[in-house]
Parts: structure tokens; sequence; C-alpha cells
């Protein structure tokens, strides 16, 4: 008897998903193995199994598929081509002055395959070096290293970073050239790999950039969250996509087997698809890289101990020395006289192709799924003038046919500012009914854009003895103890203009819906400062104080709202709910 070990390297293509789903009826013994690169990609994996055996259970009496045997070993770098050495400070010096980069200057590094239909959408990294930008006052530099699939691309990417990145300065180099695909890495400062697809298995780069001593900033995505530790080598900015079930129109139609070009063609579509829908949290992502940014000893200690990880986990030697002790796992069922008999359930023909819901095979990859339950709310700035602007890009639009029409987006964003907050059922049903079925790609769309805030359903932190939530063990600043955010480049102790108040409502209702109860406690509280009769802030203020258990104080503040506007029937049901805990 001998083995048979594959590796799975990507799930991204037709032929690659059709090998898999052979799996499902094959003769595989117990000596024979898969090696998946992620836990993510080993369940991706076993749900296509999954898939495709489901039309051959029925008509073997409910037969039990042959179990696949597999083991999660990730790709390896040679460590010590990046070890840091009098040489590659060197070259960084050098590579720094060729591209005009100061050493006070931030270096943000992005590499790859740069095509926005698969995978590395650039939205959420421009909006982040933006934001990231204007907050420390920094010179910004975006490289970008790697190649693009076609020119239309290319001018597609630097038109993007113009308009969405202007502040940050861009460089486009070429990736297959090996003085940079080889010196890159040592002339940046923080990796940045906000991905969103559905090659992201495991990320070769990620683990290069690690050894490299760089701290990773990256989407909770995949096999990502596997190379990074969020907050040890880097942060990673939580991801959301529809659940599964909300794809099933996506599946490809069995007659494509019949044109290999035409369902190529629509596998790819469907990839875009996948990558529309998926949404990066971009406030997330800019607070990660601001904080690096100004923090130089943070950066410094998250960029070692990213490279400790990788000579621990990710050197070659070490997945060597993983496939070895797999081999010698597998030579010892082989010979086990307990050893399984060779299973054959007589399936003559491959089963079916896995053409099914993209965002079932995918469940276990975001951080969230959008569900009816997702809160919602706009992101500050949002208005229809940004949709417009974000949306006449095709980097944007390519995948307008699966989403909701523009006008039904219009209105979901209508429908949040006149509401406030929201679940994703709730805008859902306020769409036309043929409608409704796209609308949680449509709210992850918008999300993907920066529109809105997501939060889990029903997340609901602890409070402290004064009515908000202890972040990370520390207690919230109370009022005057922290500023008001700067508008317009002024540092403001008080909402000096309704424009000023405005803008931090925004803020309250997006932190309150990313469940950041303490931070929308303290806004509410900064703007009552200045504004004692704001309704809505002594309503949402109340709310968080009754939740904590705090009543009197809750009550306090609901009776300040409906002084303030005796109409408000949000207020007295509030209200009415707090004097009933009070008995």
């Amino acid at each position: 008897a001998y083995s048979l070990v594959g590796v799975l390297d990507s799930l991204a293509e037709p032929a690659v998903l059709d090998e898999v789903a052979g799996l499902a009826g094959a003769p595989i013994e117990p000596w024979d193995a898969v090696v998946c690169p992620s836990r993510a990609a080993e369940s991706a994996f076993r749900r296509l199994l999954d898939e495709a055996w489901g039309p051959f259970a029925a008509s073997l009496g409910g037969q039990v598929r042959s179990e696949v045997p597999t083991r999660v070993i990730p790709f390896g770098v040679d460590c010590e081509e990046f070890a840091e050495t009098s040489e590659t400070r060197a070259i960084r010096a050098r590579v720094r002055r060729g591209l005009g980069i100061g050493e006070d200057d931030l270096a943000l590094l992005l590499f790859g395959r740069f095509d926005y239909r698969d995978g590395r959408h650039p939205i959420a990294a421009y909006l982040a070096a933006e934001e990231t930008a204007k907050r420390t006052n920094r010179r910004c530099f975006l490289i970008h290293a790697g190649r693009f699939p076609e020119a239309e691309i290319e001018r597609e990417f630097r038109d993007a970073a113009r308009a969405f990145a202007p502040a940050a300065r861009c460089i486009f180099l070429d990736g297959d050239e090996p003085a940079v695909r080889g010196n890159v890495w040592f002339a940046a400062d923080i990796f940045v790999a906000l991905h969103d697809g559905v090659r992201e298995m495991a990320d070769a780069a990620v683990v290069t950039a690690m050894a490299s001593g760089l701290p990773v900033v990256a989407s909770d995505w995949g096999g990502l969250r596997e190379a990074v530790r969020n907050g040890v080598e880097g942060f990673l900015a939580p991801t959301w996509l529809p659940e599964p079930g909300q794809g099933s129109d996506l599946a490809l139609a069995p007659e494509l087997d019949l044109v290999p070009e035409a369902r190529a063609q629509a596998f790819a579509a469907q990839r875009g698809i996948v990558s529309q829908a998926t949404a990066v949290d971009i406030r997330a992502a800019a607070e990660a890289l601001a904080m690096l940014a100004s923090n130089t000893d943070k950066r410094r200690a998250l960029g070692e101990a990213a490279r400790r990880r990788a000579w621990e986990v990710f050197d070659w030697t070490t997945i060597v020395a993983q496939h070895r002790a797999l081999w010698r796992d597998l030579a010892e069922l082989r010979v086990a006289p307990e050893g399984a008999p060779t299973y054959d359930i007589g399936v003559t023909r491959a089963p079916a192709t896995s053409r099914g819901d993209p965002f079932a095979r995918l469940a276990d990859y975001p951080s969230h799924r959008i569900g009816a339950g997702t809160r919602l709310a706009l992101a500050p700035g949002t208005d229809a003038a940004r949709l417009e602007r974000l949306a006449r890009f095709a980097m944007n639009s390519f995948a307008a046919s699966a989403l909701p029409v523009p006008e039904e987006l219009a209105a979901m964003i209508a429908s949040l500012a006149e509401a406030g907050e929201a679940t994703a059922a709730e805008i859902a049903l306020r769409l036309p009914p043929e409608q409704q079925g796209l609308a949680g790609r449509g709210i992850a769309w918008l999300a993907k854009m920066g529109l809105l805030a997501l939060g889990p359903a029903d997340a609901e932190p602890e409070m402290d003895d004064r009515g908000v939530p202890p972040v990370d063990g520390q207690i919230a600043p109370s009022v005057d103890e922290r500023m008001v955010p700067p508008v317009d480049g002024q540092t403001m102790t008080s909402p000096e203009t309704a424009a000023a108040t405005d803008r931090l409502v925004a803020e309250a209702r997006a932190a309150k819906i990313r469940g950041d109860v303490n931070g929308a406690a303290a806004l509410w509280r900064i703007i009552l400062v200045s504004a004692p009769a704001h309704v809505e802030a002594n309503l949402r203020l109340g709310e968080i104080l009754a939740g904590a258990g705090d009543t009197a104080a809750a009550l306090d503040h609901f009776r300040r709202a409906a002084v303030a506007d005796p109409a408000s029937a949000p207020v007295h049901c509030a209200m009415g709910r707090a004097l009933a805990l009070q008995g």
C-alpha cells in the first residue's frame, strides 16, 4: 500500500473545485491526506465535499461519504532571506531615498496581484491610508508592489488612489522585477493586507512581511487570522459577508459544463460578486494604522513579534518537519493491523461539480455574517453625493447586476438617515419585494464603501459602575476627561455649531452599532454638555444607563427628552419600560 498526499493551494478556480468535488466519491484510504494551508481552507474544503456528495446520498440509501483525511500545514517562507542585517538596513535607506521617502515618513506596503475583481479591492486600504495621513499629519506613502492583469485595471487603481487617498502618496512598482520583489519589504514600515476574496486560504506575502519584521494590518478574513494574531503581530480589521442562503442565485448553471470558457467566465464573475459583497471595517483599519504610525515603539514591538512568529511557525525548516511528521503518521496507518479496508462504494463517475452558494462555501471566512438582526447605522459623512461618487468607479460597480439597483441603495441610506439605527431586516423590508433578496449584498457593499457601520445583533458589553462598559480593562473617560473630535482641523471643547453636533451624533450612532457602547456613551455625554435638551442624546444615553441597571439616571435623561419633545413616542416607550423596571 502507499499513500496519496495532495496540497491544496487554491479554491479559486473551477478546475480545482471539480477535483475537490470528485474526492467526495473517491476510494480514499485512512492513510491518504489533503494538506490545507489554514483551518479556514480546511473548512471550505469540507463544505465543498458535503455539497458535492449531497446529490448522491439519496441514491445510495443515505450512504455517508468517504472521509477525506486532512492536515493543516501553512505555507512557508525562508526567514533567513529576510533577516535584519547591516545589508538590509542599507537596502532600506537606499530604496526609501530612491522613492523619495524620508526616514520620518510612513511607508505602507501592498504586495501581490492587484485585481479588484479577485479579492484585492483597494478601497479599504485607500480610505484607511487617507484617514491615517490626516490623523497623524505625517507624509504617508502607499507602495503598491505587484502586477496588474490588465492595463485598464491599473488605470482604475491609479484613478481611485487619487480620488480616495489624495493625502497619501501612492507609488506603483513592478513586482515581477527581482530587485523589487526582494527588497521592497525592507523599505516599508507596515504591511497592509485588507483582502476580501476567495483566494485568502493563506497569504504567502503576509508571512514574508512578518519574516521581514513588519507589523501587519490585515482583514480578519480566511487564513489571514491564523497568520496574524490580533494585537500581537499586528491588527485584524473585522469583516462581514452575507450569511449562507443569500447567494443561492449565484450558483453556476449545470449547462455551463458544456462550454469550459463560459464556465470559467461565470466563475470569475462569481468571485467578483463575492469580493463586492465582502466588507472590511475601514474605521478599525484606519485606527490600527494611525496608532502604529504614531507609536514607533509599538510598531517596532509588533514587528519583532511578527518576525519571531515567522521563524517559529512559518520557516521552511518547521514546515518541512510538519510534512515529514504527516508522512510518518500515514506510514504507521498503512502498516497498522487494524487499518481500515479500502473504501469503495461503486460510484463510477465523479460527483456533481460544486456550483452552489459561495456564501455557504466561505461561511467561516468572515468575522461576522450579515443576517436579519445585523445592526446598521450610517458612517459619518455618508450622503447621496458620496454614494454617487463611489459608484462612478468601475471597480465599485462592475457587479451592480447582483446588487440592489442604485435607487434602492440610495433609499437604504435615506432610511438610515431618518431612523438613525436599524436592523438589516428592517431595511430589507423597505425595499420592493423583488429587491429584498439582494438586501444583504447591498448592505455589505455599502459597508465596503465606508458608507455604513455594521454591528452584530444583541451585542451589549458589561457595564462599569458609571453605566459604560470598560475597554481592555480600562474605565471609560468621563466627559471632562476627553475633548470633542476636531472639526475642520480645529480642536473644540464643546459642540459649538450644529454641524459639529451632527458629526458627534453620527459618531455616537456608529459607535453603538459597532458594539462600542463605551464610546457611544461618552459621545452622548459630550453632546449633552452644551445641549442638555438634545432629545436623541438623552434618549440613547438613558437606554445605555437603563441597560446597565441605573434606572434612576436613565429616567432623568428620558424626562429631559420628553420635556424637549413631548410628542416623541420612542421617548415615552423608553420611559415606560424604565418605570416598569423601577416598579
